[in-house]
C-alpha cells in the first residue's frame, strides 16, 4: 500500500511540472540611419516554435525601390518569393525554430528623399507552429532620412605646439616638414575640421632618428 501511494505522489508532482509554450513571434530590423541615395538591407526573422511562416511585404514605393528579396535561412526550410510575398516552410515539420531567426534579407534604394523625410517598411505574418494551428504577428521599421554626409575633408587649423611647420598651414595643403631638436621623441599636434560635423583623428606622432612622421 505505501508502494502505491509514493507511485501516486510521484505521478502526481510529475503533472505538476509546468510546461511553458513558445509564442511565435516575427520582426523587422534595418540600419539605424539612412540617407538618400543608400542600400539599406532589413531582415525578416519569425520563430518561438514555429514550422511555417507566410509574410506580406508593405512599403511606399515613392520612396523605396525594391532591389532584391534573398533567402536567409537554409536546410529542410524553404523560401518562396512572389512579389511582395515571402513563403517560409519547413517541409519535414521537424526542424521548428525555438528562437527567431533570419528568414529572409530584403534590399532597397532609398530614392531621392528630403532629410527628415520618415520612411516605414512592414511585414505581416501568418505562421504555423508545431501543433499545427496558426498565430499572428509582424514587424516594422522606421527611420527618418538623415541630412547627406558632406565631402568637405579639410581642415581648418593644424598647430604643432613645439615645432614650426613648413609650409604655413593651408587647407589645401596635405604634406608639411618640421625640424625640431635632437631630444624631441613627440610632436605636439593638434587639429580641427572644417566641417562642424566631421571628426580628426591624429595618429602617432613619436619620433625617431632619421625618420618619417605620418
Amino acid at each position: 500500500m505505501k508502494k502505491i501511494i509514493a507511485i501516486m505522489i510521484v505521478a502526481a508532482m510529475l503533472l505538476a511540472v509546468p510546461i511553458t509554450a513558445q509564442a511565435a513571434s516575427a520582426s523587422l530590423t534595418g540600419p539605424d540611419v539612412i540617407r538618400a541615395g543608400d542600400t539599406i538591407t532589413l531582415t525578416f526573422r519569425a520563430g518561438g516554435g514555429i514550422v511555417g511562416c507566410r509574410g506580406v511585404l508593405k512599403y511606399e514605393s515613392s520612396q523605396l525601390q525594391l532591389q532584391s528579396i534573398t533567402p536567409a535561412i537554409g536546410g529542410a526550410w524553404k523560401v518562396d518569393i512572389s512579389g511582395n510575398i515571402i513563403m517560409a516552410t519547413d517541409e519535414t515539420l521537424e526542424n521548428p525554430l525555438p528562437d527567431e531567426s533570419a528568414i529572409c534579407n530584403i534590399t532597397f534604394k532609398v530614392l531621392d528623399l528630403a532629410p527628415g523625410t520618415t520612411v516605414s517598411v512592414s511585414i505581416s505574418a501568418t505562421m504555423t507552429t508545431t501543433e499545427l494551428t496558426e498565430a499572428g504577428g509582424g514587424g516594422s521599421w522606421t527611420k527618418t532620412v538623415s541630412e547627406p554626409l558632406s565631402d568637405n575633408a579639410n581642415l581648418q587649423s593644424l598647430e604643432v605646439s613645439n615645432a614650426t611647420i613648413t609650409p604655413a598651414f593651408n587647407p589645401n595643403t596635405t604634406e608639411y616638414t618640421a625640424s625640431v631638436p635632437f631630444e624631441t621623441n613627440k610632436l605636439q599636434v593638434s587639429a580641427t575640421a572644417e566641417h562642424s560635423g566631421a571628426k580628426v583623428t591624429v595618429g602617432s606622432t613619436a619620433l625617431a632618428e632619421n625618420a618619417t612622421t605620418d
